[in-house]
């Protein structure tokens, strides 16, 4: 008789195991079916908005990608091929908040295929945003930062070769702390040196500490990452 209820009770669990296991994967499927159902008709919508003669109704077209959690944002599963095509063609638009809002976007959303063509964008941007491109290149910066590959590694080590203590700079190490490549750590370095140099100088001809120290904090900040990369790659 014990044996029996036993038995009886081992039953029940397995039965409430089977129909737990049995409703996921109902949900699960459901769900997907609903993406699929569903994916078309937010696809047209998002386009319909993009295209808005309103640059501002561009924008929360684009902002609407990744405002909420969903299964593309932070995940390693790419965005699905309308997505891409949007912030792509976004990318032409001739308002630099739109332009640079979908390159935000694509950041968030890892979409590594459009990296050529945000370095791209990124050299002509001088002379097609006049007024803006700092805003534009500045995103396309982090961005690139959040995407992985040789290409945003030789990028970035280039911009920071180039760059002479600006305000840029600080976005420029920034992004390369994302990229988290221990390839630059050498040019992180000389990166280092160049600024303290140039701060030393600066106190030796008597310049005012509000303008040397800002190349100080730039070289603290390349030695800091410098050191982060090395730390985690050993």
């Amino acid at each position: 008789m014990v044996r029996y209820i036993l038995s009886y009770k081992q039953q029940k669990i397995k039965i409430k195991g089977l129909l737990e296991i049995t409703l996921k994967n109902f949900i699960l499927v459901m769900t997907l079916m609903i993406n699929l159902l569903l994916q078309p008709l937010l696809s047209t919508l998002h386009a319909e908005q993009a295209m808005s003669g309103n640059s501002i109704e561009r924008k929360k077209a684009l902002r609407k990608l990744t405002i909420k959690p969903g299964p593309y944002r932070g995940a390693e599963a790419e965005a699905p091929l309308w997505m891409t095509e949007l912030l792509e063609n976004a990318l032409a638009d001739p308002n630099p908040t739109v332009v640079a809002e979908a390159v935000d976007q694509i950041g968030n959303l890892k979409i590594r295929s459009l990296s050529s063509r945000l370095i791209t964008l990124y050299n002509e941007s001088d002379s097609k945003f006049r007024g803006y491109s700092e805003r534009v290149q500045n995103s396309i910066i982090e961005t690139i930062g959040k995407n992985k590959g040789a290409e945003c590694s030789e990028f970035l080590s280039d911009l920071l070769e180039d760059d002479n203590g600006t305000p840029s700079g600080f976005t420029i190490l920034r992004a390369i702390k994302n990229l988290n490549d221990a390839g630059l750590t050498a040019v992180l370095q000389d990166y280092a040196i160049r600024m303290e140099t140039i701060s030393l100088k600066l106190q030796e001809k008597g310049v005012d500490a509000l303008i040397y120290s800002n190349f100080e904090r730039h070289g603290a900040l390349a030695r800091e990452i410098a050191d982060s990369l090395g730390g985690a790659n050993e």
